[in-house]
């Protein structure tokens, strides 16, 4: 009959397994990678590639379209060595836009923008600001900007909200283009919203 050690030793075991099998799987290429998200039958609408873990090599964040545009989702695929790739996170449902996505990445922040107008007359975006956080291995969101400017009546509205301290302010177009704060408050922070599982529908406080 096994001792209790024995017993801890096959249990300790059996986690590792479970826990190595959990690990997320290596992809030799970006579309090995998508085709293995569910519902990854779509199209990459915009990416944009570089360092999001901090671990030296070029991470992708791409806007993903599944069964046309009826869902978009916001996936970020973790660069291996060997330019092979691992799905780091995918969003449940990312936010819309009216118009065109652009994705940057930039000192280790990936900001998304969903430009919702874009014409001679008029421009409206929503940008979302995602940073790694390596004690979850997954991105958070820490900081949204609204941006609405009418260049034919020079109204001109932006608001900028920070997820981490809860600050938030209004800005105005000053004479010379510059913006300045001319309304702020602090709301009462929650939890930050993980890139892995995000609904954009959750945003509303």
């Amino acid at each position: 009959m096994p001792n209790i050690y024995q017993v801890c030793a096959t249990l300790i075991l059996a986690i590792l397994a479970v826990t190595a099998t959990a690990q997320s799987k290596e992809f030799a290429n970006q579309n090995d990678a998508i085709a293995a998200i569910p519902s990854g039958d779509g199209w990459v609408w915009t990416q944009d590639a570089g360092d999001l873990n901090g671990d030296g090599l070029k991470d992708v964040a791409m806007i993903l379209t599944h069964n046309g545009l009826e869902r978009i989702s916001l996936v970020v695929l973790a660069g291996l060595p060997g330019e092979r790739y691992s799905v780091l996170s995918v969003s449940r449902k990312y936010c819309t836009a009216q118009k065109f996505f652009n994705l940057t990445i930039d000192k280790g922040s990936l900001f998304a923008q969903a430009v919702n107008a874009a014409d001679s007359s008029h421009i409206g975006s929503t940008t979302l600001q995602f940073r790694f956080n390596p004690k979850i291995n997954d991105l958070e969101l820490i900081g949204q900007e609204d941006v609405s400017e009418s260049y034919e009546d020079g109204e001109y509205y932006r608001h900028s909200i920070n997820h981490v301290n809860g600050a938030w302010k209004i800005y105005q177009r000053e004479s010379g283009g510059r913006s300045k704060p001319i309304k702020s408050g602090v709301f009462k922070v929650l939890p930050l919203h993980r890139l892995n599982g995000f609904d954009c529908d959750s945003l509303e406080r």
